[in-house]
């Protein structure tokens, strides 16, 4: 693909579509997107109460997914807007807020590219492509730091010289840095998380051994600290299957979660690992709540405390969970079943704000009709 001309036609299309018109009955007040197709891989951000967010749909074409968007100001949604109709489609979307409000959207398409917008004043701005054509570029994630400058992180296939692996770009006051390149890594499922000093983490799975690495620079990517990897050996000789992590910082402690699991067995439970200030990461813990087969952790944090959100097999269904804890020592909260619904739920994102959580999940009611559902309640 790399070493083809690819002519893109861009085409921006912003329109408003309501529950009416789309003529699906309302079933759930929560359900935010209604739309007669597959809505999935929603990202939300959060400001002074106000909602923003993005998902991936195929309202309008029943083939490839277009990037979707609505928002809640004053505590009042709005109509639903179609941010961008790329060829091929959508298939990531990570979001973050920044101090003053703006959302800023990083996404992929399936031609391999990785484009920027920014969602600021009721606006969108124009997409830049922080990729380049030289290689597939995929599975962008984002952070931001106390200054407001944005990080995106992305992996790149391997091209005709045999070079592969990871690139960042920076945006500093309203530039895009160029791009740094780390070196030839497998970068799976990528999760990052900014510090407010400008400090990068970045957890993924390692292909190949099924175990979640820890990637670290501690000056906004200019130069990366010794990759750590979370051992995965089973006590019988064998590996666990680790997949999909999620990082964060709470009072300058590290937290990386992940879903452990057996082949051929299935989900063993959650995990994850503590680096403290200043020091290393601990052992490989379990998750010490009561969790039958837990999947994709999502992480939150407010007021000193860490929360945790996740999927969890609740009988022949999927609901989504929430639990929190002081941090570093304090106890795990009794789980609270957020979703009871009588569909499978999928755990999306969350964000506390105010000792408010705000939570956002996908409903498959059907097998041709997936939605955005939304929650917030004081936890």
């Amino acid at each position: 693909m790399g070493n083809k001309v690819i002519i893109l036609l861009v085409i921006t299309l912003f329109f408003s579509c309501s529950k009416e018109e789309i003529d699906i009955p309302e079933v759930d007040s929560r359900n935010i997107s209604r739309t007669p197709g597959k809505s999935y891989i929603a990202r939300m951000g959060v400001k002074d109460g106000d909602i923003y967010v993005v998902w991936n749909d195929d309202m309008n074409t029943g083939y490839y997914t277009e990037l979707f968007f609505r928002k809640r100001e004053g505590g009042v949604w709005d109509s639903i807007e179609v941010v961008d109709s790329p060829e091929w489609g959508v298939e990531d979307n990570p979001v973050v807020m920044d101090s003053r409000g703006n959302l800023h959207l990083v996404y992929c398409t399936g031609k391999g590219r990785i484009y920027y917008r920014e969602y600021s004043g009721g606006r969108w701005s124009e997409r830049v492509l922080l990729s380049d054509t030289l290689a597939v570029a995929l599975q962008p994630c984002i952070g931001i730091d106390g200054d407001d400058n944005i990080y995106v992180m992305w992996s790149y296939g391997y091209n005709s010289t045999g070079e592969g692996g990871a690139k960042l770009r920076v945006k500093r006051g309203g530039e895009w840095e160029d791009v740094i390149k780390h070196q030839n890594i497998e970068f799976t499922n990528p999760n990052m998380y900014v510090s407010s000093n400008g400090e990068i983490h970045v957890v993924y799975e390692c292909g190949g051994t099924n175990h979640i690495t820890y990637l670290h620079s501690s000056d906004g990517g200019n130069t990366w600290d010794e990759v750590v990897s979370f051992p995965n050996e089973r006590p019988d000789g064998y590996y666990y299957y680790d997949w999909i992590p999620a990082v964060i910082e709470v009072e300058e402690y590290v937290y990386v979660f992940w879903t452990r699991s057996i082949a051929g067995v299935g989900i063993v439970g959650m995990y994850y690992s503590v680096k403290p200030p200043g020091g290393e990461f601990g052992d490989t813990t379990r998750v010490e709540m009561e969790m039958e087969n837990p999947n994709v952790a999502t992480l939150g944090k407010y007021g000193g405390y860490l929360y945790l959100a996740w999927r969890e097999s609740d009988g022949p269904q999927t609901e989504v969970y929430l639990s929190k804890r002081q941090v570093p020592d304090g106890k795990w909260y009794e789980p609270v079943n957020v979703s009871k619904t009588e569909t499978n739920s999928y755990a999306g994102e969350i964000e506390v704000e105010g000792g408010i959580v705000y939570l956002l999940w996908i409903e498959v009611l059907n097998n041709d009709e997936y939605d955005v559902y939304f929650e917030e309640l004081k936890y």
